[in-house]
């Protein structure tokens, strides 16, 4: 993308320059031989000159014309140069919050997700609570789950 806008920053830096030349006055010169036979030969040298006579109207308009295109060009340039560093700034703070929670999910809620299941599902007075144990393993399930999300999304960063 910044490779295409520099492109179009030349384009545009020579069409300005090409536009300037418009001022200057177009010059012509033709020279020419010609053998007609039985003839004599001929030659022909000839000048042609375009002046630019009104250059405050056409030539002026045409610059202002592809300075503004200039101009205009180079501000896209810098806002697609912007955009790009912010969205590269985004994803690694996102990739870095998700190395973060995954850490913290690795090494302590899930852990402790456990330790809550086997506390839960140990027997007292030879029995244990159903309803607190199949409660605390749907809650590591979604603990690990989360994790993995995390590890899914960190990989497609």
């Amino acid at each position: 993308m910044l490779g295409r806008d520099q492109k179009m920053i030349e384009r545009s830096e020579l069409a300005v320059n090409m536009a300037r030349k418009e001022y200057y006055p177009d010059v012509t010169l033709n020279a020419g031989y010609y053998n007609m036979g039985g003839m004599r030969p001929m030659y022909e040298l000839r000048a042609d000159f375009k002046v630019p006579i009104y250059f405050w109207r056409k030539q002026r308009a045409g610059v202002n014309e592809q300075v503004s295109n200039l101009s205009q060009v180079r501000r896209t340039y810098e806002a697609t140069d912007q955009s790009l560093r912010y969205q590269i700034q985004d994803d690694f703070l996102m990739a870095q919050a998700s190395a973060r929670l995954m850490k913290l999910y690795r090494q302590n809620v899930v852990p402790q997700g456990n330790l809550a299941l086997e506390s839960s599902l140990a027997l007292r007075n030879g029995y244990c609570r159903f309803p607190v144990g199949a409660s605390n393993f749907t809650m590591v399930l979604d603990y690990e789950m989360s994790y993995y999300d995390e590890a899914l999304t960190m990989r497609w960063r």
